[in-house]
């Protein structure tokens, strides 16, 4: 099926993805922590802070607290400014004039008091004139066209209810004697609709409220308020879970991949017809009658749900339809007000996706990645389950690297010791560089001091710590079934225990380490480093999260 071919009004179309932007972050964190894991334990529990030792300097640590406080300040700015640019990009369509049957339809506007002519409609009457008429008691038979959940917020004392859709099918009680009929809505539109067709199909007089319950409301007129305690917009609907959920086109591939979300358009079935996305159903809730809308609910396959909002009044309609499904007992996600961005490709012929399935693993990585994804797959249906597998996996990733793990730390100890030794050779040599500089390479060579074997060998291990921890990510993204407390492995925490428990572990490693100004600064860098890790490592799935949970416990015991 097609989808619409346009762009948000209003939104500056150099500006790059937001999504993109955001995870090209949380990729840079993720790289963080997992860096952290394979290099930094070690230094932060083991490295000697005693006087002479010029690693343990304040103004290391304090130039390491500064880029900390830097990049967190610069980080939570950049995510303001990218959430408000995302949040503003994706309620466009909230003001985006409505269609129907692919032409503009009466307001273009929800948030103000423009009449688009109904002022002059020789069927309107104004909010003073029935404000009038209803002091004085006149004889004035309200009905009230909106939605039922509309009206449970609010309605002018006196009205009874008709939904629009009932009342052009049923006149039922559409004039009572003696008494002038006046239909309201919310900006005028179905009221005047009605009119005008009672008006061209038999001569039928009715009146409508030019600007609708907008415009009474705006101007703080009389309100039944019924159950509802109070009122805090203009067009209020009762609240229910993810009402003001807007969707961007990443979020909603990913419910449709993970959660098989189904997409329910509410559009009239020709603007439907028109465009709409994959598998989509069209279930028209303006123009339903209320007995034909309970059965296409009833209808619908189960499954979390979409509704796509290409303008201002489907966009509406969905939420009047999320809070019907609420009711109703199912799940709705949310609105998805970005339509025309979506894409799913068709699928490739047998032949070009197996050729690019073997393209994938031709770089080093990629085959390492490959290698290490189908042997914890293997793991997890031996241990019968990822949990297993990932605690076996950094289990015996440590024993393998064990030796360098010894070879480093004992290189450690002695180099402490032999820059103790060295303390009056390098004050004697000051003035001579370059012989300093060979003494002391000789003293690191009789004590067989291998740096830059150690620091291959770290290079070596943070390379298979990312390549697991990509691994790691398209497992679980595959995986089904509960992981832990999550629906599946490949989503993120929504507690945010597993973050927080990589945040802690890490403060943990701070805490543990031997400092030459105990009292000072510990505490403030273990929370910074705390901060910045739950940050950096709450977007990543759960089960990356326990994979880094895991490889710090391991380092702090």
């Amino acid at each position: 099926m097609s989808t619409l071919d346009c762009a948000p009004l209003g939104v500056p179309l150099a500006i790059p993805s937001p999504d993109l932007l955001v995870n090209l972050f949380a990729s840079a964190g993720q790289v963080l922590g997992l860096a952290t894991v394979a290099v930094g334990g070690a230094a932060w529990t083991r490295r000697d802070r005693r006087p002479g030792n010029p690693g343990g300097s304040r103004a290391w640590i304090l130039a390491c607290g500064g880029l900390w406080i830097a990049t967190g300040v610069a980080f939570l700015l950049y995510h303001l400014q990218v959430t408000d640019l995302e949040r503003l990009r994706l309620a466009t369509n909230l003001h985006r004039s409505s269609t129907e049957a692919g032409r503009e339809v009466g307001d273009s506007s929800l948030v103000t008091l423009s009449f688009s002519g109904q002022e002059s409609h020789p069927r309107a009457i104004s909010t003073e004139d029935l404000a009038r008429r209803l002091a004085d008691g006149d004889g004035v038979h309200l009905i009230d066209v909106r939605e039922t959940e509309e009206v449970e917020r609010g309605r002018i004392p006196g009205a009874t209810h008709r939904r629009y859709p009932d009342l052009r099918h049923d006149r039922q009680e559409l004039e009572l004697e003696g008494m002038q009929t006046v239909l309201l809505c919310y900006s005028g539109n179905r009221s005047s609709e009605l009119c005008d067709e009672f008006f061209e199909t038999d001569g039928t007089v009715t009146r409508f409220l030019a600007g609708g319950y907008e415009k009474w409301i705006s101007e703080g007129r009389e309100l039944d308020l019924g159950s509802a305690s109070s009122r805090t917009s203009l067009r209020e609907l009762p609240p229910f879970p993810n009402a003001d959920r807007l969707l961007g086109t990443r979020a909603v591939e990913k419910l449709v991949r993970r959660r098989e979300a189904i997409f329910v358009d509410v559009r009239y079935p020709q603007d439907f017809a028109q465009g709409h996305l994959p598998g989509a159903i069209n279930l028209p809730l303006r123009m339903l009658r209320s007995e034909q809308l309970e059965a296409r609910l009833d209808a619908l396959p189960p499954g979390p749900i979409i509704v796509p909002g290409y303008d201002k009044r489907s966009s509406f309609y969905g939420a009047i339809l999320g809070l019907r499904l609420h009711r109703a007992g199912r799940t709705f996600l949310g609105r998805y007000t970005v339509p025309h961005e979506y894409f799913e490709p068709r699928e490739a012929r047998a032949h070009v996706t197996a050729w690019q399935t073997a393209q994938q693993g031709r770089t080093p990585f990629g085959a390492l990645r490959a290698s290490l994804t189908s042997a914890l797959e293997g793991t997890a249906d031996g241990l019968g389950g990822l949990l297993a597998a990932l605690l076996a996996v950094v289990a015996a990733l440590r024993l393998l690297f064990l030796p360098l793990t010894v070879k480093a730390d004992r290189d450690a100890w002695v180099k402490r010791r032999v820059d103790e030794d060295l303390l009056g050779l390098r004050a004697r040599l000051a003035g001579d560089p370059a012989r300093l500089r060979r003494a002391v390479m000789e003293r690191y060579g009789r004590a067989r001091l291998t740096p830059g074997r150690n620091l291959l060998g770290s290079v070596l291990q943070l390379v298979l710590f990312l390549a697991l921890f990509a691994a790691v990510g398209s497992v679980a993204a595959d995986r089904p079934g509960p992981f832990l407390w999550v629906a599946r492995p490949g989503e993120s925490d929504p507690t945010g225990l597993s973050p927080l428990a990589v945040g802690l572990l890490m403060g943990a490693l701070v805490m543990a380490g031997r400092w030459r100004d105990a009292a000072r600064g510990r505490v403030a860098l273990a929370g910074l480093v705390t901060v910045g890790l739950v940050a950096l490592t709450w977007p990543i799935s759960c089960a990356q999260n326990v994979y880094l949970v895991a490889s710090l416990a391991w380092v702090l015991v």
